[in-house]
């Protein structure tokens, strides 16, 4: 009997350290989930630049001034919609094909590109042609502001192409010429009416790249995650702040891509006077 009592202790031993080696192997396991892919926002309605109506007592030099702003008013809006709209060729990036592709194209009043062309014989073909589907693809929607004197106007675009990061050079927005700038204050309440739109319209862009990854979804990871992101006037990020995460990476960065992935923004409305202006974001994977 005092042997079968000692056989029995000793299997009560192995089975604990068997159930321990489980539990650490369950603490262990990793899971790598695939990379997202990003799609692209496309353009399906065309956006009219505002203006306004010349006055024919202005100095010569204002209208000037005036004609300058519109146009790269133009440049600006068209370039930033072109360079969202390109999607980096699958078989370029898995070779590892980079480089800064330049093009140069006509832009007539009724938003039609012509004369695309660039020397670009140092970049792969398959970028170059790229861009140029994305100049033609984007061009017909963004349309030139009616107060912009001519028929034609010349346009540049440079997109870089770079496996490890989709960040683009800088691009500024034009300043009004003061002959343009309002001088009439917005009142609190319309204020308060124009930001509230203003953020608004940026979750709704951003909330609507937020995914469940399905891996967290299938290993039921829940969580609250508050990402707070600073725009310029520009509509660009210069800051992202964890304010609330989840003990969820995968969930935590699911909303920071989201949120990059909707960049650029639009720009902060101009009788707000705001240089920058910080939105949080608040997403419940559940």
């Amino acid at each position: 009997k005092a042997q079968e009592n000692k056989e029995k202790s000793e299997d009560k031993v192995k089975a604990a350290i068997i159930a321990a080696q489980k539990i650490n192997q369950k603490k262990t396991k990793t899971y790598n989930p695939p990379k997202k892919i990003v799609t692209k926002k496309v353009i399906t309605k065309k956006k009219k630049i505002a203006s306004t109506t010349k006055s024919k007592s202005k100095d010569k030099k204002i209208i000037a001034a005036e004609n300058a702003y519109y146009l790269n008013l133009y440049r600006w809006e068209l370039i930033r919609e072109i360079r969202n709209a390109v999607e980096y060729p699958a078989w370029a990036k898995k070779f590892g094909q980079k480089g800064n592709v330049t093009l140069n194209f006509s832009v007539n009043r009724h938003a039609e590109a012509s004369k695309i062309k660039g020397d670009n014989a140092d970049v792969s073909e398959l970028l170059v042609s790229e861009l140029e589907r994305a100049i033609l693809a984007v061009t017909p929607f963004i349309l030139p502001p009616d107060a912009l004197p001519g028929d034609n106007w010349p346009m540049r675009v440079t997109y870089s192409f770079d496996p490890n990061s989709e960040k683009q050079a800088y691009i500024k927005k034009p300043a009004k010429p003061k002959s343009l700038q309002s001088t009439k204050k917005i009142s609190r309440a319309n204020y308060k009416i124009v930001l509230s739109k203003y953020m608004d319209d940026v979750k709704a862009l951003i909330n609507d790249k937020i995914e469940y990854p399905v891996w967290a979804k299938n290993l039921n990871q829940k969580g609250k995650v508050n990402i707070e992101v600073t725009i310029t006037k520009d509509g660009e990020i210069s800051k992202l702040t964890d304010k609330k995460i989840s003990r969820h990476e995968t969930l935590n960065q699911e909303v920071r891509d989201a949120i990059t992935e909707s960049e650029p923004f639009p720009p902060i409305p101009s009788q707000l006077r705001l240089n920058r202006t910080t939105i949080i974001i608040k997403h419940d994977f559940k």
